[in-house]
């Protein structure tokens, strides 16, 4: 999932609205949803990470699915301690809710 992210210039930031057109072919997008429903397999301990949610709501709204980011965001918000961590989370939902 990083090097997707570092690969779409995605990581280490908040949400932009032009993050929304991120691929460039239908392969790419493809490469997304599927790391998605990878984590969607995943035990759902696995899935309570802050950072984990965080970088599966950026590849949503890559591809387009901006209604499960801004729910991942708002729940990574929820579970982030760190209170930096907390207010991306929340600007991301943000941005995602207008990308809407």
């Amino acid at each position: 999932m990083d090097k997707l992210l570092e690969q779409l210039q995605l990581r280490d930031r908040v949400v932009r609205p032009s993050d929304s057109m991120s691929f460039r072919n239908d392969a790419e997008r493809q490469l997304a949803r599927q790391v998605i429903e990878e984590y969607r397999d995943l035990p759902e301990g696995r899935r309570q990470s802050p950072h984990l949610l965080t970088n599966v709501g950026k590849l949503e709204v890559a591809t387009g699915e901006f209604e499960a980011a801004q729910r991942d965001f708002l729940q990574a918000a929820s579970l982030a301690a760190d209170p930096g961590a907390k207010a991306e989370a929340h600007q991301n939902a943000y941005q995602a809710a207008l990308e809407r």
